[in-house]
């Protein structure tokens, strides 16, 4: 039953120094995004990318969005045409390639399997991110059981896509 009393001295701070320290963070908040965003356009600047997508809306909009970061795009409408390419390729001449999972002729899963299993060992290690509309936990791992090294969920959320292709290029 024993009572205590507690005193504590607090100085007021000016109300003017709390609103600068605000905008101070702000300021700091807004400096880390855009050494953020210069480190990644950095990272993807002329990094090229093949995009395996059969729907003609969804590929235009990729492009869109992995150009205004700096990649150069080369595309293929279905899993054999990615495969073709990725054979015929450089050695490095594909930083990744993003690869939709349901499409004709070979799909996605298909088409990673034969590019894995290219002679050439340099072109078939290429980093393969799966996107597909399909969010299901099976899904996943099936993708990185024939040797996808990612995964990104349709609608595409710019910030998962970016951030998944900073991972692995890094």
């Amino acid at each position: 039953g024993a009572e205590f009393t507690v005193k504590v001295m607090f100085a007021l701070q000016n109300v003017n120094e709390v609103e600068l320290a605000m905008e101070d963070t702000v300021e700091q908040k807004a400096l880390r995004e855009q050494k953020e965003q210069e480190y990644q356009r950095a990272l993807f600047e002329n990094r090229k990318i093949l995009l395996v997508e059969d729907n003609n809306l969804n590929r235009e909009i990729a492009r869109i969005l992995l150009k205004e970061q700096g990649f150069i795009v080369d595309e293929a409408v279905n899993g054999q045409e990615a495969v073709e390419k990725i054979a015929k390729a450089e050695d490095g001449e594909y930083a990744l390639v993003l690869m939709d999972i349901q499409m004709p002729i070979m799909d996605g899963y298909e088409a990673t399997k034969a590019i894995r299993d290219l002679d050439n060992r340099i072109l078939a290690n290429v980093p393969i991110v799966a996107m597909t509309a399909n969010a299901f936990g099976e899904e996943r791992q099936k993708a990185y059981a024939c040797g996808m090294n990612g995964y990104v969920t349709k609608p595409i959320d710019i910030n998962v896509l970016f951030e998944t292709l900073k991972q692995i290029i890094e």
